[in-house]
């Protein structure tokens, strides 16, 4: 192993079963790759440095790696025949004698995100865990079950030296439990000199690659950039966000986040300030379709005219100042849903109604907030009550043509804005007529509308 110390880049060697002769497309792009397969000891040296960032989705242990496990220990020597095996992405791949190739792996202790893009483990992400687990549990007695990717690389980090020794000492790839051979495809630039091509493909080879196992929009959205804005104004240690599939640490999804990000994006649309290309998304959306939300997100943050793709980088990067301005109100809007929670019975009693009477409410303490915000809600109920009231709040947005952004009138999550002073008899005065259903009020447009009357009053009471 050595390392490159001007782009702390970390260059192994493995040597391959098979061929390790480069194999091109007739296409002429600028991307190589090399198919074979590699014997357990090589996996180990490899697992030491490569990880899966790179990969949309974080292996965790599941049926699949059970499945796999099985297959190692029942059947090895069809292991080659059953498993794709392992991807990699890497930017250097070089040819060496007997069957060697030295390839380069980011360092995960100083290299950039950019660079954890577009090295490791591309696909084949529960393959390493499954077969590194069996490796490990051979080794080592009374070894404690790994949940998730990061207990496999914490353990591979932590006990390399004594896991290769063990290794040895038990015979090595001779040893009757290690007779395996694991498939293995390299992909890499065809020219190192020049990786601007492969840079720009990788992430779309590694979406298509992940396809079989129905990778989502938001996944694909992460693994594109589309979320590093989000990312950068709902800081890790305020919001636990699960931005990616098999993140163990997490209580908040991003499809929750996203479908509040778009409201401000929907209030730009209305006043068509939006690429009327993008297409266009109900409020109705908000509630009951997450998936049209994060789709109508992905179009607007991979629209040339607000986000840059910088060549060579693989990702889309937020430009534009307007779409900036909007997200920042996605933290408010987070912040105003788990008030709405909380508030929401009061005011239905405080219109007329009696929250408690209605059959799909239970009186019992909440603290399930969906944006963990608050602590503690007097009843448990659909969020269907509300969401047209949440979404009434672009009446309380405008436009500032001057520095061509948008802003709050006033912001509901604050405590200028007197909640408990919307008028929301409209509102709930429909609530028979929908048998007080929530699915019935969060589908329906004229509770939609009803709320945007309550918010326009508002706006008008106090003269914002």
């Amino acid at each position: 192993m050595t390392k490159d110390k001007e782009t702390s880049e970390i260059y192994i060697t493995i040597k391959l079963e098979q061929s390790n002769v480069p194999q091109f497309s007739k296409e002429s792009v600028k991307i190589k790759r090399i198919s074979s397969s590699i014997s357990p000891s090589n996996f180990i040296r490899l697992l030491r440095y490569a990880n899966n960032a790179i990969n949309p989705r974080n292996a965790i242990n599941n049926k699949i790696v059970y499945d796999i496990q099985e297959t190692l220990e029942h059947d090895p020597e069809l292991f080659w025949f059953k498993s794709k095996g392992l991807v990699i992405a890497t930017k250097h791949c070089s040819v060496l004698e007997r069957n060697r190739v030295k390839i380069s792996l980011y360092n995960p202790e100083c290299a950039d995100d950019l660079l954890k893009r577009q090295e490791g483990i591309m696909d084949g992400g529960h393959n390493a865990f499954a077969i590194a687990f069996y490796i490990a549990n051979k080794l080592f007695d009374d070894l404690k079950k790994w949940k998730k990717w990061d207990d496999c690389k914490q353990f591979w980090t932590s006990k390399y030296d004594e896991i290769l020794e063990r290794f040895d000492e038990m015979g090595g790839d001779q040893a009757e439990a290690f007779r395996f051979s694991i498939p293995i495809e390299i992909i890499s630039p065809a020219d190192e000199s020049d990786d601007t091509e492969y840079c720009d493909a990788i992430s779309e080879i590694c979406n298509a690659r992940n396809n079989n196992a129905q990778l989502g929009q938001s996944a694909k959205d992460n693994q594109e950039g589309c979320y590093d804005y989000l990312k950068s104004i709902l800081p890790a240690d305020k919001y636990s966000i699960i931005w990616k599939p098999g993140q163990q640490e997490g209580n908040i999804h991003v499809e929750d986040v996203v479908s509040m990000a778009v409201i401000p994006l929907m209030f730009l649309q209305n006043i068509g300030n939006l690429d009327p290309g993008i297409g266009t998304l109900s409020k109705v959306s908000i509630y009951s379709q997450k998936g049209q939300c994060v789709k109508f997100f992905s179009k607007v943050l991979s629209d040339p005219k607000y986000c840059d793709k910088p060549k060579g980088s693989g990702k889309y990067i937020l430009k534009s100042g307007l779409i900036k301005s909007a997200l920042n109100m996605t933290e408010d809007i987070m912040k105003f849903f788990d008030l709405l929670y909380e508030k929401f019975p009061e005011m239905y009693n405080a219109a007329g109604g009696s929250f408690g009477r209605i059959t799909d409410v239970e009186k019992k303490q909440n603290k399930n907030f969906l944006f963990k915000t608050r602590v503690d809600a007097p009843y448990k109920y659909s969020y269907g009550f509300f969401y047209p009231l949440l979404c009434g709040i672009t009446e309380l947005m405008k436009y500032d043509k001057k520095t061509d952004t948008i802003n709050w009138r006033v912001n509901p999550a604050s405590q200028d804005f007197k909640l408990e002073e919307l008028d929301i008899k409209l509102f709930t005065g429909f609530f028979a007529m929908s048998q007080y259903n929530p699915n019935v009020i969060g589908k329906s447009a004229s509770f939609y509308d009803a709320a945007s009357v309550a918010y326009r009053s508002y706006v008008l009471k106090y003269h914002l």
